[in-house]
């Protein structure tokens, strides 16, 4: 919840992929023994994180799309709405 908070700021966001922030957020997504609590905080942070166009493109770098779709299946309905707002 707190990535989720720092992400609003546009420095903060860049600071975040910069020193590699982006990957282990990834990792929690892409981990499917996570707890649907965790998971909405960190679809929440991507989806904040993805304001901005580099962090965009290091998240399609890092395979994010694939993951996100997964969890439209398989994950409860908080989770699947964040995940589809972060594919739009």
């Amino acid at each position: 919840m707190v990535l989720l908070q720092c992400a609003e700021d546009p420095k903060i966001r860049d600071l975040i992929r910069q020193f590699g922030g982006l990957v282990p957020l990834v990792n929690v997504v892409n981990n499917p023994e996570v707890n649907p609590e965790v998971l909405l905080a960190a679809t929440g942070a991507i989806w904040k994180l993805s304001l901005s166009s580099d962090n965009v493109a290091a998240f399609q770098k890092l395979g994010i799309i694939p993951v996100l779709v997964r969890l439209l299946s398989e994950q409860p309905e908080k989770v699947r709405d964040s995940s589809f707002v972060n594919l739009q």
